[in-house]
């Protein structure tokens, strides 16, 4: 059935594009809260659109390519419903107003997924939330290193603890004036500090910390499209980046052979005896 949905919804949305007559436009989806939406369980079943918690949104840069009563949501490059709630003021956005997650787990306002944090109080003693992937880490994890998770109860040892709205990121980032004094895979945004160019810390950190993964999503913040890959050339699957040069990947890493022929960044081994 949900099979039959989605070639339905995507036949569809093919012929409503090819009628226009505009190549530029980016396609619509029925409302992912309704029956009627595309389901799906990766971005290749949504055409030109994009997969996030098992609905096709429409991929977006900006509110002018959205439907009538949507908005572009820039921190997963979807449109999603404008939302406005009965005396609430101004419109809110609110893709977890249908979610409902299992006891200890909380609706991530980027994904909508149900993940195990939101924030530290949601975690057991001792550990704090990685906000970015919304899990609860040890105290003190990679608070030394850059694009590490921080938060007031683990703070950095390395920079500071800064926040990152749009891909709901808390993290170490060491201050800088202009890009010579950011490390390799980083670049200089003096309002906040040496960040990633083209992804997330959450998926810079997740390469520099040769993380463990099973695909993809596990190495990118909730809800990002970006440069994270999960790596298995390297024996035991590691979170990498994508690349097209060592200016691309963080200090350590070259720009080896990835998926498909493409660029990621693979440790340097150490050297021999």
């Amino acid at each position: 059935m949900r099979r039959l949905r989605f070639a339905l919804g995507l036949a569809a949305l093919l012929s409503l594009h090819a009628l226009s007559g505009c190549a530029d436009e980016l396609p619509t989806f029925p409302d992912p809260l309704t029956p009627e939406a595309v389901e799906c369980e990766s971005d290749a079943e949504c055409g030109a659109g994009i997969c996030l918690g098992q609905r096709c949104y429409a991929r977006c840069t900006s509110d002018r390519d959205c439907a009538q009563g949507g908005t572009c949501d820039l921190g997963t490059g979807a449109c999603v419903l404008r939302v406005v709630p009965v005396d609430a003021g101004p419109d809110v956005l609110d893709p977890c107003a249908a979610i409902t997650c299992a006891a200890d787990s909380y609706c991530h306002p980027v994904s909508a997924a149900c993940v195990r944090c939101l924030e530290t109080a949601h975690c057991p003693a001792g550990e704090f939330c990685d906000t970015g992937r919304g899990a609860c880490l040890a105290a003190g994890s990679g608070a030394g290193a850059d694009c590490a998770p921080c938060d007031d109860t683990s703070p950095c040892t390395l920079g500071t603890c800064v926040s990152r709205p749009e891909p709901a990121e808390r993290v170490c980032l060491r201050p800088c004036a202009t890009d010579a004094e950011c490390p390799a895979g980083l670049g200089c945004d003096p309002s906040i500090g040496c960040v990633p160019t083209g992804t997330t810390c959450t998926s810079f950190f997740a390469t520099s910390s040769a993380r463990a993964c099973a695909e993809d999503l596990e190495c990118a913040a909730q809800g990002q499209v970006d440069r994270a890959l999960c790596l298995a050339s390297v024996g035991v699957p590691q979170c990498s980046l994508s690349c097209l040069g060592l200016a691309d990947c963080p200090v350590g890493f070259n720009c080896g052979a990835g998926p498909g022929g493409s660029g990621a960044c693979v440790a340097i081994p150490p050297p021999g005896p």
